[in-house]
This record gives C-alpha cells, sequence and structure tokens, in this order.
C-alpha cells in the first residue's frame, strides 16, 4: 500500500514538473545572456564559466533559464557606421548606438501575446543590418532614417535567437 501511494505521488510530481517546463517553454520570455554565461552541452543547460559580481563560481540550471539577468547598458560612440559595428560586434554588444542609412525591407508582425513589431534591413550603403523594435514606426522601403537602440551581437528571446540586431525599443527611429 505504502509502495503504490510514493508511485502516485512520484507520477504526480513528474506530471507537475512537466507542465510547468512545456508552459515556461511556450511563452514569449525574453532571456538576454552576459558574455560569462553560456549555453552548456546538455540540452537547455545554462553554465556559468565565470565568477560573477554576486560571487557564484559555478552553477547549471536545467532546462529552466536563470532568473532575470540585466545588464548594465553602456553608451557607445554616437553616429557608428553599421560596417563598424560588424567588423567589431563585441567592441558594441550591449551598447546603445546610433546608426543612419536606407530602410532595405520592412515587416509589421503581431507576436503571439499580441504585442506589434517591426523589422527591418537598415543599409549604410556597404552593409546591412536588423532593426528591432516594438510598434509600427511609419518607415518604408527607400527611406533614409537614423536609428538608435542597443546593439546585441547575440539576443535570446524564447526559443530563438537573433544576432547582430539594434532592439531600438528603448531608443528612437526618425526619418531624414
Amino acid at each position: 500500500m505504502k509502495r503504490l501511494n510514493f508511485l502516485l505521488l512520484f507520477r504526480f510530481f513528474i506530471f507537475l514538473l512537466i507542465t510547468i517546463l512545456s508552459f515556461y517553454s511556450c511563452t514569449d520570455a525574453q532571456v538576454i545572456l552576459p558574455s560569462n554565461i553560456e549555453i552548456g552541452a546538455g540540452k537547455g543547460d545554462l553554465v556559468i564559466k565565470q565568477p560573477t559580481p554576486s560571487g557564484v563560481k559555478h552553477a547549471v540550471w536545467g532546462a529552466m533559464a536563470p532568473p532575470e539577468i540585466k545588464q548594465k547598458v553602456e553608451k557607445a560612440k554616437e553616429d557608428v557606421t553599421i560596417s563598424e559595428i560588424l567588423s567589431n560586434p563585441n567592441k558594441y554588444h550591449l551598447k546603445t548606438v546610433l546608426v543612419k542609412g536606407e530602410v532595405l525591407a520592412v515587416k509589421h508582425k503581431i507576436s503571439r501575446k499580441g504585442n506589434p513589431y517591426t523589422v527591418f534591413a537598415l543599409s549604410d550603403g556597404t552593409s546591412a543590418i536588423k532593426i528591432f523594435t516594438f510598434g509600427t514606426p511609419e518607415i518604408n522601403r527607400g527611406n533614409r532614417v537614423k536609428v538608435k537602440g542597443i546593439f546585441y551581437k547575440v539576443k535570446y528571446v524564447g526559443r530563438y535567437t537573433f544576432y547582430n540586431e539594434i532592439d531600438a525599443t528603448d531608443g528612437w527611429i526618425k526619418r531624414e
């Protein structure tokens, strides 16, 4: 009888754990990992490789992401060219940048949560970079614009990974 109760209780906890993990993996949560954290060998493992300011020397999270980790965003040199950013992405990672160029392609979309957002390519004539912002700015292909935002060499949003992108959500987009 005790063994039967134990098995039922064990199955219940496994079911509960699977339910929680599957709910978490379906959310649109945004996780931005600092440079001292990377995805480990196991699926979904996040590993801290170096000591952190809180003193944690090495930790592994299983299928769940760590608590929200925010890094200080530094201000970069104003009026940076897109070519300069893409040739040295480590230098500009998590820094506020100001770029200008011609809009190549615009996509207005709506997230699964119902939030409108816009993604477009911006070219300085030699290179192009992807720009992301929530909302629907009034821009069209061929417009010349200035964009102020945070450059991400790598950005994790839910189950998606984005590379070399400027997030202008907290910045601005202005037509010239």
